[in-house]
């Protein structure tokens, strides 16, 4: 999204420079987590989250000094609501693989795997959206506002 605001002020230049720059810090963490850590390959992972990370951020700062502010207090409340429903939901995902793990394990390999996998979505958005309407999120109205409106059209 960030760099189409780019694009919309005739600037294309910026988001290529910023992705240059978050994409050489994604191949310096790969390198200092592949080396220092015990990571294995998780370390790909956690680099590329904080390419992503760096290349939001760095887009963000640029772009509210070009148009003067961007709501920076909304979006951090927003963050940090986001952020402890994933952590939340994370947890309880965790716990719930561990209390079904003595049921699934006489299951094949893929089988067992598939099993986790789709309870765990499941329980996992049952959970976002709990917690997404107990912290009244603002993208959670959101997204009840548009599903009431095709609900509606029906």
């Amino acid at each position: 999204m960030l760099p189409r605001a780019f694009y919309a002020l005739q600037d294309t230049k910026t988001p290529v420079v910023v992705s240059f720059i978050a994409v050489s810090s994604s191949i310096f963490f790969n390198w200092l987590f592949l080396r220092y850590t015990s990571l294995g390959v998780g370390g790909f992972a956690l680099s590329f989250s904080i390419m992503g990370l760096v290349n939001m951020l760095l887009l963000m700062i640029v772009l509210r000094k070009k148009i003067g502010g961007m709501r920076g207090h909304s979006i951090l409340k927003s963050f940090i609501k986001a952020a402890a429903a994933s952590l939340i939901m994370g947890a309880g995902i965790m716990l719930f693989i561990k209390l079904i793990a003595p049921f699934t394990h006489h299951l094949s390999g893929h089988l067992d795997a598939a099993v986790k996998i789709v309870c765990g979505m499941t329980i996992g958005g049952v959970i976002y959206l709990l917690l997404a309407w107990l912290l009244k999120m603002e993208e959670y109205q959101l997204l009840m506002q548009q599903l009431r409106k095709r609900l509606q059209r029906q």
